[in-house]
């Protein structure tokens, strides 16, 4: 019995197609699942009370309240909202062949001493591991909607 098999290079093309489409659909599921964790971190910041103004002639904020604010828990209070602006997807990186890496947090000096604490701040102020677990079921949903694409369904 002898057995002939042909299409064996349009078989590895397609296959090899479909490498590179799961790989993109990867990188896109990190980038915009990075976005949501980012956005939701961004959402966990309260108000500074009492509000500000901002000096037309040097820029400068000033604060209408009297201080000391306590940051009422689980979430901190923003001051200049120099952290929460800066909470945002630093970079996307390939790990391997396959896997994709978000880098999502925010960019200012202190935020750790804020999102883990201090000897002044005990506890600290989680805002990234909270923002994940909330993120949690709208990345799923990236996930199979990139996923699908991917596929061509």
């Amino acid at each position: 019995m002898t057995v002939i098999i042909k299409g064996e290079a349009r078989f590895d093309e397609a296959l090899k197609l479909d490498i590179v489409k799961a790989n993109a659909a990867a990188r896109r599921i990190v980038e915009r699942g990075g976005l949501v964790i980012a956005r939701e971190a961004q959402e966990k910041w309260r108000q500074y009370p009492g509000g500000r103004t901002v000096s037309q002639r040097t820029g400068r904020a000033y604060f209408k309240s009297t201080p000391p604010f306590q940051a009422i828990r689980p979430w901190p209070t923003q001051r200049t909202g120099n952290t929460k602006r800066s909470t945002k997807v630093q970079s996307v990186s390939a790990v391997s062949a396959s896997a994709w890496m978000s880098t999502t947090g925010p960019s200012t000096q202190y935020a750790g001493f804020v999102e883990w604490g201090t000897r002044y701040i005990n506890p600290g102020f989680p805002v990234l591991r909270p923002a994940v677990e909330d993120s949690a079921v709208e990345i799923q949903s990236i996930a199979e909607e990139e996923w699908a694409a991917a596929q061509g369904e």
